[in-house]
């Protein structure tokens, strides 16, 4: 038996196993996410819960498969085949953080992969504590003989369980959750509408945007919920439509024109989500107007309003951010540092 131990120190959430300089593969993110793992073709790509962290990974190459231990918490199946006989371990990029090489069988092959410590990993997360939380974790992973189309499911830590994929809800309309989700989604028309923190919810979770069907003319909310935050499509009625548009924002660049002529900006954010405006200085202003005029209607749409009240602190702070920001009554002709308003009762960010 052929096998390999170590820890790989990961990024965003990846470990992966391919053939030596493989060259990059397309992921199904929406299936990966849902799956936890997936074909490279010459290789595998793993799911973690945590994005970062040192991660021990056990490799063993078997004859066949062994029994399913009892302290694995999540075990599923995954096809690759490397007919140069060498995989490489790695989080991200091998060639930066390469971790070990394992020779494997020619033939195809199936890995089985195991995690442990997902329990425990959890408790440290909602304890807030961070720093723990990805030392639970530990990866095997077998690799046998044998052939494998799609990744296969042995069993299923509660957390990964996948959400029903397409139901109805009391009212006959429609919702679409992880997957499902993501292939419809792709037939949808977005709306020119954003949101901000704090976010609306429906009974699904919470919603980030909202699509229209051209075909049919139905309007969806589109975001995140479960114990897994899996995406999901939600067919609205008409006042559901309404009271999401109500709460939502329009999207593109928003400045703000005080008393003296001043301009301050919001950037993406709305006025009343944004938690300061930063001053424009003229020359600045006129160039942004001139970027904005020349891309005619599309992704850099503003507005100028009048500066509401509310807004009446102005700090100051130096070019080169040495020093705290410091409250002033008025601007200068010098622009001698970055101005900043902020709302009445909210706290300087110094």
């Amino acid at each position: 038996m052929t096998t390999w131990s170590g820890v790989v120190e990961t990024q965003y959430g990846t470990i992966n196993l391919a053939e030596p300089n493989l060259p990059p593969a397309e992921v199904d993110f929406d299936r990966y996410w849902e799956e936890k793992c997936a074909t490279l073709g010459g290789g595998i790509q793993i799911s973690l819960p945590d994005q970062n962290g040192d991660v021990p990974v056990d490799l063993r190459v078997l004859v066949e498969p062994a029994p399913i231990e009892d302290d694995w918490d999540h075990v599923a199946e995954v096809g690759l085949h490397a007919p140069g006989g060498k995989l490489e371990v790695f989080s991200w990029m091998a060639d930066e953080d390469l971790a070990g090489e394992i020779d494997v069988p020619t033939e195809p092959l199936i890995a089985r992969i195991h995690w442990t410590g997902l329990g425990a990993w959890l408790d440290h997360v909602e304890a807030n504590r961070y720093e723990e939380s990805v030392v639970a974790v530990r990866l095997r992973v077998d690799l046998v003989p044998g052939t494998l189309d799609a990744v296969r499911t042995l069993r299923t830590w509660e957390r990964w369980a996948p959400p029903v994929h397409e139901s109805r809800r009391a009212n006959g309309l429609r919702v679409f959750r992880g997957i499902a989700a993501g292939r419809r989604l792709a037939t949808l028309e977005p709306e020119r509408r954003s949101f901000w923190s704090p976010y609306p919810t429906t009974e699904e979770g919470r919603v980030s945007a909202l699509y229209r069907d051209r075909a049919d003319g139905s309007r969806w909310a589109h975001g995140t919920g479960g114990s897994w935050n899996y995406k999901f499509l939600q067919e609205l009625s008409p006042d559901e439509a309404a009271e999401l548009e109500a709460a939502s924002f329009r999207q593109g660049y928003t400045y703000a024109r005080d008393a003296d002529g001043r301009i301050w900006s919001a950037d993406l954010m709305p006025l009343e989500r944004a938690p300061a405006l930063l001053c424009v200085p003229p020359d600045r202003w006129q160039a942004l107007l001139a970027l904005h005029e020349g891309q005619g209607k599309g992704l850099l749409d503003y507005q100028v309003v009048d500066l509401p009240s509310g807004w009446s602190r102005i700090t100051r702070r130096p070019f080169d951010g040495s020093g705290p920001a410091e409250l002033v009554d008025a601007i200068g002709d010098t622009w001698d540092g970055f101005y900043q308003r902020w709302p009445d009762g909210a706290e300087i960010a110094r």
